[in-house]
């Protein structure tokens, strides 16, 4: 027994080398593709979201790579340029206020810039983690989302500095020889480890020992949560029923959407919504069989109301004048969970309808 566990404890170790080194070997690639200057950072980009996927025991492959770095290439050069020309102005600034500390104002201006400074080790450390995690952020949101981590969450921004600051402060200069395998990976990897759990915790709603409530945004893959969709509707990807729902596919899920999840990240249920001002409208709900009957279905609902608060929602509905685009198999099991959660709920033309006025009293 003890040999066998010795065996998949070094089969694991052996499997996270091997992703390191086939990554880091994606991202020289990627470098290359982009001439160096404008493919370096994507390729970070790229690196940093590869390791999530295998944190979460999912495959990782150079073309899932390749469409990560195209699709970040804009943003991750923009974020690398202000980055850059940040470092370059604060040093700037640093060194010319060096050379005059005998005035009270240069001494107040040489503090300032260094705790700048400070701040910006720790944003250049943290932003592509942070990036890997909230990936549908915008520039200007991923800036501040890094910030609030860093300022919000010390700890675990100063651990993630620490690995930096130790990968290329010490460990890269001792083994040298390892310097073209894992120069970009690996402390892709340590960040991206030792950050998991906490994001997951953010995203986390409800958990049990069978499943996890999450928002939808913290799905390792957006088209996971379309690729259930269809799935769920027994529809293929050549039908003309999958090309109804296209417009679906490539729109962005709301973020106050919610998925359950079960021990091993498979999607086995969905709660997705669109927000219209001050409105929720629930687009889709289903839960997989084998989880049904325990409630999960309630519970995020339940989930949904606490979001709606927050978001100052007036109402949430269901199947007014919109297609569903889930076939629903047990009509009668929706109609108890949405009446077991208030919604008043009614069939009209063989559509079941539901409304819900949000009480913020």
């Amino acid at each position: 027994m003890d040999q066998t566990m010795r065996n998949s404890a070094f089969k694991k170790i052996l499997d996270h080398i091997f992703i390191i080194v086939m990554v880091n070997f994606y991202a020289l690639i990627s470098i290359l593709l982009g001439l160096v200057i404008f493919g370096f950072f994507p390729a970070l980009s790229a690196t940093y979201k590869m390791m999530k996927l295998h944190q979460a025991q999912s495959d990782v492959t150079f073309k899932k790579f390749m469409v990560s770095y195209k699709k970040d290439f804009k943003k991750a050069n923009v974020i690398g340029f202000i980055l850059t020309l940040t470092g370059i102005v604060l040093y700037i600034s640093f060194d010319f206020y060096r050379g005059q500390l005998e005035s009270n104002f240069a001494l107040f201006a040489y503090i300032i810039i260094i705790l700048l400074f400070i701040v910006w080790f720790f944003m250049l450390n943290a932003i592509f983690v942070v990036n890997a995690f909230f990936d549908k952020l915008s520039i200007k949101e991923l800036f501040s989302m890094t910030l609030l981590i860093i300022f919000g969450m010390p700890a675990l921004s100063f651990t993630v500095f620490l690995n930096g600051i130790f990968f290329y402060g010490l460990f890269i200069f001792r083994f040298v020889t390892l310097i073209p395998f894992i120069i970009i990976s690996f402390p892709a990897y340590l960040g991206v480890r030792i950050a998991y759990k906490k994001f997951i915790k953010i995203y986390t709603l409800y958990k049990d020992e069978y499943v996890t409530i999450r928002t939808a945004n913290s799905v390792i893959e957006s088209n996971d949560i379309v690729d259930y969709i269809l799935k769920v509707n027994d529809i293929s990807f050549d039908s003309d029923e999958f090309k109804a729902t296209l417009s679906y596919k490539n729109m962005m899920i709301d973020h106050i959407s919610l998925v359950l999840v079960n021990h091993t990240n498979d999607i086995v249920g969905a709660l997705l919504v669109s927000k219209e001002t001050f409105n929720i409208h629930i687009d889709f709900i289903h839960i997989n069989t084998e989880f049904q009957h325990r409630g999960y279905g309630k519970k995020m609902l339940e989930q949904l109301d606490i979001v709606a608060l927050k978001h100052r929602i007036q109402h949430i509905q269901y199947g007014y004048k919109k297609r569903m685009l889930c076939r629903l198999h047990n009509m009668h099991l929706l109609m108890n969970i949405l009446k077991d959660n208030q919604y008043h709920v009614e069939i009209e033309n063989k559509t079941l309808i539901a409304i819900k006025e949000v009480n913020h009293a």
